[in-house]
């Protein structure tokens, strides 16, 4: 999605984003000058600036992402902004129960499934959740091995009247490919 944005550029490390060899760059200031915020709580690495986006959240369940380009507004809560700043917003839990099914096939030997539980209004406590889990596996796209991503998203809402509280919470586990880099013999061969 932030692609289609203007002056960002986007490079995926594989096919179907399990790697975490992503960048993203704005205007020319790369991905450790942008500032990274999700759910309201700043992502970037402290170690090295960089997001891992590919762990945050499914797509099935994001509502927005938005990038805003230069200076940040003061009140965002990141301190690696100067090249603009990335907001990105899990969809709230339904107020009907219900669920989503979602399987996916493709080239790479890639198989996806994707499964999201809304609870709907708990009686009339003012509480709604979801709860998802997905699972991608594919061939390496260059070189031997597999890419195993399991990954599980949640949401929790309490309402009151106009006011409300969130908890969100992700959790990640990849197995990616060790992708070598070629020498110039090696191309040869």
């Amino acid at each position: 999605l932030v692609t289609l944005s203007p002056g960002a550029n986007v490079a995926m490390g594989d096919p179907f984003g399990v790697t975490d060899q992503s960048s993203v760059s704005v205007r020319g200031l790369n991905q450790q000058e942008i500032g990274y915020i999700f759910e309201g709580a700043p992502m970037n690495d402290p170690d090295n600036y960089t997001p891992n986006a590919s762990e945050w959240v499914d797509s099935e369940n994001m509502e927005s992402v938005q990038l805003q380009q230069g200076a940040p507004d003061i009140q965002i809560p990141t301190t690696y902004s100067a090249g603009g700043t990335m907001n990105v917003r899990m969809r709230d839990p339904q107020h009907q129960r219900g669920g989503q099914l979602d399987v996916s096939y493709g080239s790479h030997q890639m198989n996806r499934q994707y499964i999201r539980y809304d609870s709907g209004d708990i009686g009339n406590t003012g509480l709604r959740l979801f709860a998802s889990f997905s699972n991608l596996t594919s061939r390496a796209w260059r070189g031997p091995g597999r890419n195993n991503r399991h990954h599980m998203d949640f949401k929790a809402i309490k309402d009151w009247g106009n006011n409300y509280v969130s908890l969100s919470m992700t959790y990640n586990n990849e197995n990616t490919a060790w992708y070598s880099t070629p020498s110039l013999a090696d191309w040869k061969t």
